[in-house]
């Protein structure tokens, strides 16, 4: 595939914009496996991609701009595989999960790319009964990754828990709630900048 992406207005104009910023360049490969259907009995895929861009667009920190500014990457590499594997183990009971490894490397200096960890996955399960209750939860585990291109400043790995349910009432109502960050980790995606801490949400859904 080949991909190509103009800058935003508000990567060149805004505050923290650069005007000076080129258009992004991409080339990718990808090969897979894959044996069953997502989302019922037994699935299993594989895949292992390549891509490789020029003037890859990013988010830094320079002496002249410390409050950060949008940059070009001359040329990056991003390779790994992505392994996904699902299975009904009881009547109305999905256990899955999906895992990353990606190796993502600025190809002039040799460095990691920022803030791309080379480990990630998602494990979910949900259960579904017969009278309309719906339970689910995914545990998403991210490893460490560099805050900066110059790979000096590090991002611990962290683990999030979300949970969900629903209810239905009728064929046309739905109560739903989710708690975000169950156990309240306290983790950063971005040297500096806050994330949120537990959340919760509820409401109630309604088709026509």
């Amino acid at each position: 595939g080949e991909g190509f992406k103009a800058p935003t207005l508000y990567q060149l104009l805004s505050f923290y914009g650069n005007t000076e910023l080129e258009p992004e360049e991409s080339t990718s490969y990808d090969l897979g496996i894959e044996k069953g259907q997502r989302g019922s009995g037994l699935h299993l895929a594989l895949t292992g991609f390549r891509r490789d861009s020029d003037n890859l667009i990013g988010f830094g920190f320079t002496a002249e701009r410390p409050s950060g500014v949008y940059l070009n990457t001359a040329r990056a590499r991003a390779q790994g595989v992505e392994a996904e594997a699902g299975i009904d183990l009881l009547r109305g009971l999905r256990l899955a999960g999906i895992y990353s490894y990606v190796d993502a490397e600025d190809r002039t200096t040799g460095l990691d790319l920022a803030r791309r960890p080379n480990h990630f996955g998602t494990i979910y399960a949900d259960w579904a009964s017969a009278f309309g209750l719906g339970l689910g939860a995914d545990l998403r585990i991210v490893g460490p990754s560099w805050d900066n291109g110059a790979n000096t400043n590090r991002l611990e790995g962290y683990e999030l828990l979300d949970l969900r349910a629903s209810f239905g009432i009728g064929d046309n109502l739905e109560l739903f709630g989710r708690v975000e960050n169950v156990f309240d980790a306290d983790y950063q995606t971005v040297a500096g900048y806050g994330t949120a801490g537990r959340s919760v949400f509820g409401g109630i859904r309604a088709k026509m």
